[in-house]
């Protein structure tokens, strides 16, 4: 999936998320993406599969206008994609705590050593 695809494909899981069990018709859906920026006309047939493949009809067919709510397959992968974007934000940070005890244990290191250097030992009378 690229950018487009990706973006489009969360937040339609996102808008799912927030309708709950009471659920959303395909029309709902596809105007929320559009409000929201993401339906450019070269996506709708992209949107209208992906509301197609992550709703689920209650056994009705493909064509039904009726509400649909998020299959629990792709609620549980909206939850995934968080957990790993949570991931990722805290091993950003884990690594900029590292370099910054790498350069604080470098500038100790440093201190420790050339302190000796510029003091003075007291000489005797």
């Amino acid at each position: 999936m690229n950018k487009e695809e990706n973006g489009i494909f969360i937040k339609l899981l996102e808008i799912g998320e927030e309708k709950g069990a009471n659920g959303i018709t395909k029309t709902q859906a596809l105007n929320r993406l559009g409000e929201l920026g993401l339906m450019p006309t070269s996506s709708y047939d992209l949107a209208e599969q992906l509301f197609f493949e992550c709703f689920d009809f209650g056994g009705k067919t493909i064509g039904y206008e009726g509400r649909c709510a998020l299959k629990a397959e792709y609620y549980f992968r909206l939850l995934e994609y968080r957990e790993l974007k949570e991931a990722r934000q805290t091993a950003k940070q884990a690594n900029r705590n590292a370099i910054f005890a790498i350069i604080l244990a470098i500038a100790t290191l440093l201190v420790t050593v050339l302190m000796p250097l510029f003091t003075t030992l007291p000489t005797g009378p």
